[in-house]
């Protein structure tokens, strides 16, 4: 992995961003807002990776998926509500008007 990293081949995130990268044909390396957050290397503040912790942690920043609001074009699938399945429960259906299915993975 270290190599990879030093060599500018490498990406991470959750699960989410892995299913979003392999089901999107763009091969999007996106998350949103309520998975950023689990990694704890978001700032809730600014909603934005904390500059302070990839320095802590000598992270570059690129291998991290970019982070997108909720509501948000994920990809070709259509996928255009990213949720965690902790933060989806405080979510208000009415306030998403072009939803039409749900999935849990």
């Amino acid at each position: 992995m270290r190599k990879n990293y030093e060599s500018g081949d490498l990406m991470v995130g959750t699960i989410d961003t892995w299913l979003l990268y392999n089901l999107s044909v763009e091969k999007n390396h996106f998350t949103d807002v309520t998975n950023a957050s689990r990694t704890f290397l978001m700032d809730i503040n600014t909603l934005k990776y904390s500059e302070k912790l990839l320095k802590h942690f000598d992270l570059d920043p690129s291998i991290l998926p970019q982070i997108k609001p909720n509501s948000f074009n994920f990809g070709t699938l259509d996928m255009k509500t990213l949720l965690g399945s902790k933060s989806a429960k405080f979510v208000d259906a009415s306030s998403c008007p072009n939803l039409t299915g749900t999935t849990t993975l």
